[in-house]
């Protein structure tokens, strides 16, 4: 073995920066700045190779990427395919379909889905790309991942894996790699140094004739950063730079070496069942990133919120499949079991489609298009965490059931995720649902949304998703996008009957808890007129939803065809111009009627295309921003506002286009723009008072909806997300059945430790304390009762820009009464004294 290899081994080895270091110096490489070539040759590379991902798994998931374009790169050179040319695959799909499933790559209506495969053709292609975790659990962490791509030789590794914004990707369509700059992300994530080991070898297969004996070696390098020394005439940034001493002290410049290599047929670069380097490839590429500071669950990277699960989400679609090892050893030096150790990684949605945490009916797919763009939503609703699984077992004791943890074991933050080409592109988080728009609040907790972006124009792309795949561009479409999606969750009807049901089941469970509470409530608020006045609660609600399907199609036989064979406006004959009317001020539903498929706008494979687009007075179109088609029952609906510029007395014709591999259809609507309309606002309306009522007003506006209040106590802290200082939280728990008013419940601390201590040093009697802890109950419900009032006023006022984070009636009411807690009960014994006007009050005499 040269001493090259001998070097190279030990480094794979190493399993600390430490380690990395002294063997460097041990060969005399470290502390020579001349053998240390700049990355990308670029002197002051730090600018860009720190610009980008800000999160540690993000920069990780753009590492299995290279490594997944490595090998369907590799396998497009086998078959003698210039990946550049026309004849190569031109999407990722396509060439998943061609070079993994004996495909020709003409027809990939059903093929390049992972999610398709066989269990053990996963787990075959898996062994292609493994990442391995060594070091010590759960402290220290390194990372390596190798693959069988196709690799690198010496002298191309400076212009390939270590260079920066060149075009190596740039005209190879399938591929999700593009700016050459992804693979740096890493590498602030990797300990103090930032050390990075890169070893690589050309497949011999691309080696032609003119091949020196270099080209056919296993090349490493140690990439490191260099710190900026304060010295004068010194760099102001650290820069990295990579192992590179080849030539160094002959006719080659300093800092322009070329990197290490050795001759070896083969090289242990992946894990094997024994080892973390005990497999052996005849070429390929392995990378390893020391002391990696990944800040989620440490422990174990295949359990629970760990780098696992941060990837799956962040690759949600991968193209290919990756094993995972954790050969980490414990304190005392062990690995775990075999079997639990490793792991094959197919992506989230495979994981999650069939598992039993996603509600029946899900996922939803509906197609939406921002700015004529075509996008689709995959809805996934989730059981609520700690719901027991339904078995076909009657007899299986509820303490044995399975308990579900819903969403909560996949997903950080994120509420919107979109995707390309299977990779996260950015995302929105969940309290996207919780908006006033969307209306659903009561399945925040529990919704994850997909949006596919595959589809987006090449401009708008690159307009909207920013290189580091983090976050999105705040520009005119991103708000055109999140308007859209709004809309489209909001009108979800699957979303609306699963949110209906869990209300409804809330509700009931609690009517017949907190009647005596709303009933003490509403006798205290009559009592006030002030109170009568302002808070104007309206009826409890018994029954507050019907959530019996509607709007289906009774027939229950439809079968549909696989292609529509007509597609027309609904009620008139297909050719024919629908005319129909539209007030300025609402959303247009437009219906039309077919014998196609359910799935047809939404399935993978030969799907159908929908365009609906506007005439403006010069005949030219514009694409309108559809929500839609949903299709059920040969029935198709649309939703779409009307153009910015419509005014009262215009007639605008919309033209619908559906289309697909065998037939176009175009159907016409010419709609009059009416004058505005008075919106009818359910339980915000004109209410008559109870006959015993003997107010001066006939009728009254409700402004709010009867609260539900829950007394919680200790031993519920935990569940609620209480401590002791909390004196009330309040948490949506539905809406009324025109969406205009949101129910409530209303969550109050009887443990409050400032009323706790009023009682005692008040040395208040077993009757008063609970008499006092009453008061301290309604004082709140009354004070949260007030600041809803005002929020939904203010609300009618104020223009909304739901892309501001701002703090929600929830926060401000849960912040409000725990600062006002320690000053109710005295708030409470100053009402119930007998002050005259002269009384002086100790301490107030001396503010006046």
């Amino acid at each position: 073995m040269s001493e090259n290899n001998k070097l190279c081994t030990a480094l794979l080895r190493a399993d600390s920066e430490g380690e990395v270091i002294t063997l460097l110096k041990k060969h005399g490489y470290w502390d020579k700045p001349a053998l240390w070539r700049h990355y990308g040759d670029v002197e002051n590379n730090w600018g860009q190779s720190g610009n980008q991902q800000s999160l540690a798994e993000a920069a990780l998931a753009e590492k299995i990427v290279n490594s997944v374009d490595a090998r369907l790169i590799n396998e497009c050179r086998m078959r003698d395919i210039d990946p550049a040319s026309a004849d190569a695959p031109q999407t990722i799909r396509a060439a998943v379909a061609r070079f993994f499933e004996n495909s020709t790559g003409e027809k990939i209506a059903t093929g390049g889905y992972i999610e398709d495969w066989s269990a053990q053709k996963t787990r075959e292609v898996a062994d292609g790309i493994t990442l391995t975790a060594t070091g010590t659990r759960p402290q220290r962490l390194n990372i390596t991942i190798s693959d069988c791509g196709e690799g690198q030789s010496p002298d191309k590794l400076p212009d390939t894996i270590l260079s920066l914004s060149k075009s190596n990707k740039q005209y190879i369509p399938f591929v999700q790699g593009q700016f050459n700059q992804g693979g740096t992300g890493a590498l602030r994530f990797c300990g103090k140094n930032n050390l990075q080991l890169v070893i690589s070898k050309r497949n011999p297969a691309f080696l032609d004739e003119s091949a020196d004996a270099r080209d056919h070696e296993w090349c490493f390098t140690i990439v490191r950063r260099e710190f900026p020394s304060g010295e004068p005439g010194t760099a102001k940034n650290s820069v990295y730079t990579y192992l590179a001493p080849v030539g160094i002290g002959d006719a080659v410049e300093d800092r322009n070496g070329g990197v290490l290599s050795f001759p070896a047929d083969a090289f242990s670069i992946y894990p094997d069942d024994e080892s973390p380097y005990g497999r052996e490839a005849p070429y390929g590429t392995a990378i390893k990133m020391f002391d990696y500071n990944f800040l989620g669950e440490r422990s174990n990277i295949l359990r629970g919120k760990s780098l696992l699960s941060r990837l799956d989400l962040l690759l949600p679609e991968i193209a290919l499949p990756v094993r995972f090892y954790e050969y980490r050893t414990n304190k005392a030096g062990n690995y775990l079991d075999v079997g639990s150790r490793r792991t094959t990684v197919s992506g989230l949605l495979r994981r999650i489609k069939d598992s039993d945490n996603v509600e029946s009916g899900f996922p939803v797919r509906i197609p939406f298009q921002p700015g004529g763009e075509k996008l689709i939503a995959n809805v996934f609703a989730f059981v609520q965490a700690g719901s027991t699984k339904e078995t076909d077992d009657d007899d299986e004791e509820p303490a044995n059931a399975k308990k579900l943890g819903g969403v909560r074991g996949y997903r950080k933050r994120e509420g919107i995720v979109f995707l390309r080409n299977g990779q996260t592109q950015g995302s929105l988080p969940k309290d996207f649902f919780r908006r006033e728009a969307v209306k659903m609040k009561p399945l925040a907790d529990d919704l994850l949304v997909f949006v596919e972006c595959d589809e987006l124009s090449s401009v708008t792309r690159e307009d909207l998703f920013m290189p580091s795949r983090d976050r999105l561009a705040d520009n005119e479409f991103k708000h055109e996008l999140v308007d859209s999606l709004e809309k489209a969750v909001r009108d979800c009807h699957e979303l609306k009957e699963l949110r209906n049901k869990r209300q409804q089941e809330r509700m009931q469970e609690r009517l017949q808890d907190d009647q005596p509470l709303t009933d003490v409530l509403q006798s205290l608020i009559k009592a006030s007129p002030n109170l009568t006045t302002l808070l104007k609660l309206g009826q409890r609600i018994s029954a507050p939803f019907n959530t019996v399907a509607t709007g289906s199609d009774p027939k229950e036989d439809f079968k549909g065809e696989v292609y529509p064979t007509f597609f027309k406006n609904k009620g008139v004959e297909y050719g024919q111009t629908l005319s129909r009317s539209c007030p300025i001020n609402n959303r247009m539903r437009l219906t039309f009627e077919t014998d196609v498929r359910d799935d047809y706008f939404t399935r993978a494979a030969e799907r159908g295309a929908f365009d609906l687009t506007w005439k403006g007075n010069d005949g030219a179109e514009f694409k309108a921003s559809p929500i839609g088609p949903n299709l059920k029952n040969g029935i198709a609906s649309v939703m779409v506002d009307l153009p910015s510029g419509a005014g009262v007395g215009d007639e605008i014709e919309f033209i619908a286009r559906t289309d697909d591999t065998h037939r176009l259809f175009e159907n016409h609507i010419k709609v009059a723009i009416l004058p505005k309309v008075q919106k009818h606002t359910g339980g915000g309306g004109e209410r008559k008072p109870p006959k015993d009522n003997d107010g001066a007003e006939r009728e009254r506006p409700s402004e709010l909806e009867s609260p539900n209040i829950k007394r919680v106590y200790r031993a519920e802290w935990e569940a609620e997300g209480f401590d002791e200082l909390t004196a009330m939280k309040i948490e949506s728990i539905g809406y009324s059945e025109d969406e205009t008013s949101e129910f409530y419940e209303f969550k109050v601390n009887m443990d409050n430790m400032p009323l706790e201590s009023e009682a005692k040093l008040k040395r208040l009697s077993k009757e008063a304390t609970a008499l006092l802890r009453e008061q301290f109950m309604y004082a709140n419900v009354l004070i949260g009762l007030s600041m809803i009032l005002e929020d939904k006023r203010a609300k009618k006022l104020e223009t909304s820009d739901e892309d501001t984070p701002s703090e929600s009636i929830e926060d401000r009411v849960e912040r409000t009464s725990r600062a006002l807690a320690p000053f109710i009960p005295a708030l409470i014994s100053l009402g119930s004294s007998d002050l005259e006007t002269d009384d002086a009050v100790e301490g107030l005499e001396e503010s006046a």
